[in-house]
């Protein structure tokens, strides 16, 4: 998959289980009439600080949808990463964005989205009342 800019994103993520169901609390991104704000993955409240959530099918799904469709995201702006590594460099450099576009434009990898995401160092944005079908018409 690519996005309008021709960015490659999430082409290499394998799936950490082949034989995984359906998460049906995702199913919205491709209903049209559902708000966005409504599709958008949680963390678990049971999630420890820094565990990761599961990477399914339907969190790729939405994570093409919010870089396809610009969505608005917050970065947390301490910085997380190990001191020292190539990561935390990036993550100085990307913690600004506004969209996962915006992250990539700045430096961070298909690596970073994913596992920034799953770690909940990025928070996307629940305040807007859009449907997907009039977030769709606008691109």
């Amino acid at each position: 998959r690519t996005t309008r800019s021709g960015n490659k994103v999430l082409t290499e993520i394998e799936s950490e289980d082949e034989n995984e169901e359906e998460d049906p609390t995702l199913r919205c991104v491709f209903d049209k009439k559902l708000l966005v704000r409504d599709c958008i993955p949680h963390r678990s409240p049971e999630l420890k600080k820094n565990e990761m959530v599961v990477l399914t099918q339907a969190i790729k799904d939405w994570i093409f949808f919010a870089l396809k469709y610009e969505w608005k995201l917050k970065v947390r702006k301490e910085n997380p990463k190990t001191r020292g590594t190539k990561s935390r460099i990036r993550y100085e450099d990307y913690k600004i964005a506004k969209t996962l576009g915006e992250m990539l434009k700045f430096g961070a990898s298909n690596g970073d989205l994913i596992n920034d995401f799953r770690k909940g160092y990025i928070e996307f944005d629940t305040s807007s009342d859009i449907t997907v079908e009039k977030l769709v018409e606008k691109h």
